[in-house]
C-alpha cells in the first residue's frame, strides 16, 4: 500500500462526506483528519485499545452546546487487502430524550455515510421522501 496515496484517499473521501471538523484519536491525539491519519501512518499515534490494530476515531457531528443534544461517531479505520476501510462504525445521539444509536460493520470508505445521513440514521422523525423517490418506485 501507498502511504502518501491511501492518506490522501481517506481524508479525500471522508472530508467529502462531511468529517471534517476537529477528531480525537486512540484516546489522547487531537486535531483535524489529515494530521491525525498523517500521524498513524507515520507511527506516532500508537494503538492503545486492546484488541483492534486499526485507528480509532470520534468526532461530534452535531453538537448544539453543552447540556444540549448531540450526535457523535466512533469509527475504527483498518487495514484490509492493501485498503483502509471501516471495520467498525457508531453513530450515537444523546441529550433530549433516550440515547439512539446505530452501528455499522465492515465498510469500504466509500460506503461510510455521509454526516447528515449518518444523523438521520439516529432522528427521532424519518425523513419524508421527495416526490422523485416516490415517483421512481412506483414505475411498473
Amino acid at each position: 500500500m501507498d502511504k502518501e496515496k491511501e492518506q490522501e484517499r481517506i481524508v479525500d473521501t471522508l472530508t467529502a462526506k462531511g468529517y471534517d471538523g476537529y477528531m480525537m484519536a486512540q484516546r489522547d491525539s487531537v486535531g483535524k483528519l489529515r494530521e491525525i491519519v498523517a500521524d498513524y501512518f507515520d507511527g506516532k499515534i500508537e494503538n492503545r485499545i486492546a484488541g483492534n490494530d486499526g485507528l480509532w476515531l470520534l468526532t461530534y457531528i452535531s453538537w448544539s452546546g453543552d447540556g444540549k443534544q448531540f450526535v457523535s461517531c466512533d469509527m475504527w479505520l483498518k487495514e484490509d487487502q492493501g485498503q483502509m476501510g471501516v471495520d467498525k462504525m457508531i453513530i450515537e445521539k444523546q441529550g433530549d430524550g433516550p440515547t439512539k444509536q446505530c452501528e455499522l460493520n465492515k465498510l469500504s470508505l466509500d460506503e461510510v455515510p455521509s454526516t447528515q445521513r449518518a444523523i438521520e440514521l439516529v432522528s427521532d422523525t424519518p425523513k419524508h421522501k421527495s416526490f422523485q423517490e416516490k415517483k421512481r418506485r412506483l414505475r411498473l
